[in-house]
């Protein structure tokens, strides 16, 4: 069974198309699946939205809380509630393909790795966020001594058995997507790389001044107590 966890801030504009895009993808795969469609602290129409896409939908729970708390905390919770053998995490915005969710699922299934990530191959973000995305990278190489390629990306797919092992996950922003790799590579997990096409859209929730700080300061307490 595929476990899908939608975690969206204020994705009015992309939360539908990026739903029925996974909906139809998991419903041709002829895999047993659900969606978990995730907001918090939204304040535009994506707490609606979600909730009329579950009522429409077999397999699809829409999770809200009213207050902002972070996309990791979002995707906290729904791992708490999820029932699948392999759990993908998609970002809402559309910037990543939810057709590349079979192949990602059929990588676990065949044994060849235990999490798969969608490594951008032709990002063209800003050049502050793609300097600040590479000194992240050579910290957490010189850190953890593993070359992740693409921590930060916003599509993976993950073997319930690794959840399970490296839970509890602690992280509240963004930093969750780092946690995970890097629990998953002290535990001993293999870790493997599809390439994607990236519709950079301009609109990142990441604050370039607060968050690459709070993602360092995790880093650091990782690295000196253990991941």
């Amino acid at each position: 069974m595929i476990s899908v966890v939608v975690p969206a801030y204020n994705e009015e504009r992309t939360i539908e198309e990026c739903f029925k895009r996974i909906y139809s993808v998991l419903k041709d795969s002829g895999y047993e699946f659900e969606v978990l469609l995730e907001q918090d602290g939204s304040s535009d129409q994506t707490p609606h939205i979600i909730e009329e896409l579950s009522r429409k939908f077999e397999n699809v729970e829409a999770i809200s809380f009213p207050e902002r708390r972070g996309k990791g905390f979002g995707i906290r919770k729904c791992l708490e509630r999820v029932r699948g053998d392999i759990i993908v995490l998609i970002d809402a915005d559309l910037e990543y393909p939810p057709e590349k969710i079979p192949e990602m699922v059929e990588i676990i299934s065949n044994g060849e790795a235990d999490i798969v990530v969608a490594r951008r191959v032709n990002s063209r973000r800003c050049f502050v966020r793609s300097f600040l995305s590479s000194i992240y990278r050579f910290i957490l190489l010189v850190l953890f001594g593993k070359n992740f390629h693409d921590p930060q990306s916003g599509l993976k797919a993950v073997k319930r058995e690794v959840i399970d092992e490296i839970w509890p996950i602690a992280s509240d922003g963004f930093e969750i997507d780092a946690e995970i790799l890097i629990k998953a590579h002290n535990n001993g997990f293999k870790i493997s790389y599809v390439p994607i096409k990236y519709a950079y859209r301009g609109e990142s929730k990441v604050s370039v001044l607060k968050d690459p700080l709070k993602m360092l300061s995790s880093l650091i307490k990782w690295r000196l107590y253990g991941g």
